[in-house]
């Protein structure tokens, strides 16, 4: 959990070094926005691996959709 907490840190901190770039949220709800997308990346990219190599199943797409809510469910945990 303090990766996590370091990387939001440091992600908000630049986002409120750099305000210019931001148009319709803070820099907080932009940093977890940034991490939810991570982690939905990486679940996914996860279960596609697993799909591919150890099941051997073509159609994993279905099983993904389950991984992108958990990623995006992990945006409401973070704040």
């Amino acid at each position: 959990m303090a990766i996590l907490d370091f990387l939001i840190f440091h992600l908000t901190y630049w986002f409120n070094k750099n305000k210019d770039k931001l148009k319709w949220s803070t820099p907080l709800e932009r940093a977890i926005y940034a991490m939810g997308s991570a982690n939905m990346m990486f679940l996914t990219g996860v279960n596609e691996l697993i799909g591919f190599t150890i099941l051997r199943d073509k159609d994993v797409h279905i099983g993904s959709i389950w991984f992108i809510l958990l990623g995006l469910g992990t945006m409401q945990v973070y704040k």
